[in-house]
């Protein structure tokens, strides 16, 4: 059996780019090694001694932004999920005292955080407006080609950098640092670095990983995205993203785990299963971790 295009991986990102690719023509074929596709975004039992109770996997909770800040709606894979707009985004229950909680509205977590700290509470709208501006500011280039940059995104950019210069600086240095040394330059309150810090390490990364700061300029940016998150667990996302892809034409077979990609010459031609299936393709995209776990 021969495809334009086979996808290794049945993970929320080889999903949404098989849907994208069958939706433009292409015959696509989806190899995911277990059985059940969504990788690190699946809703299963995995307590045993819990029969019938379902857990995310992971500890990261679904969070879908609708669209970049100040950019134009993207291209869209149409799912059929039902969504929940959680209220507040996070909340840390400290051990004693009131619970902090973190809110769509920017201002009202502002004075949340202004009830433990005034110094704190500036200094996380300070924060919010930096990382906003970062975001509004590099949008158009994200929704481009890294390398062939169209001169009409290069003015945009030019454009959009004049309004927010005064935040740059800061911005890159907040993205450049680990999200624990931010946290502590930043906020002095206990409460306040404890829930920035577990939301940081919901990413599965670490504290401590320079270059890794961006993970809380998501958390500032949800103040303009807000959250949604799928009714039933993360692994509803993803059957609605495999219900997607297969309407849209795309085979995907669990249980294929692929042993082999093939060469010809340069460029790949195909993959060989486990089992010592081969199937070709004009081209193979890898939608798994390179490092073997």
């Amino acid at each position: 059996m021969s495809y334009d295009v086979a996808v290794v991986g049945g993970g929320h990102n080889g999903l949404v780019c098989a849907a994208f690719l069958a939706q433009a023509g292409k015959r696509v074929i989806v190899l995911e090694a277990r059985d059940i596709v969504g990788g690190f975004c699946t809703t299963e039992e995995t307590v045993p001694e819990a029969p019938g109770f379902k857990m995310n996997r992971p500890r990261w909770t679904t969070s879908s932004p609708t669209s970049p800040i100040g950019g134009r709606r993207p291209r869209a894979v149409p799912l059929r999920a039902a969504v929940d707009h959680p209220r507040p985004v996070l909340q840390l229950p400290p051990a004693d005292g009131p619970a902090i909680s973190f809110w769509r509205d920017h201002h009202r977590t502002v004075e949340e955080i202004r009830r433990l700290s005034r110094r704190d509470a500036l200094r996380y709208d300070r924060f919010v407006t930096c990382m906003k501006d970062f975001w509004y500011t590099a949008a158009p280039y994200l929704q481009g080609h890294p390398k062939r940059v169209a001169p009409g995104t290069i003015l945009e950019l030019t454009k959009r950098l004049a309004k927010t210069r005064k935040s740059m600086g800061t911005a890159l240095r907040i993205l450049m640092s680990s999200p624990g040394a931010v946290i502590e330059e930043w906020f002095t309150r206990e409460e306040v670095k404890a829930a920035l810090g577990c939301y940081s390490v919901a990413s599965m990364g670490t504290l401590d990983e320079p270059g890794s700061g961006i993970v809380l300029s998501v958390m500032a940016v949800m103040h303009h995205w807000g959250a949604r998150r799928p009714v039933g667990g993360n692994g509803a996302f993803t059957q609605a993203l495999a219900a997607a892809a297969t309407a849209a034409g795309v085979e995907i077979r669990t249980g294929a785990p692929v042993a082999e990609i093939l060469l010809g010459g340069d460029r790949a031609t195909g993959v060989v299963t486990l089992t010592g299936e081969t199937i070709r393709a004009g081209e193979i995209v890898a939608a798994i971790d390179p490092t073997p776990c």
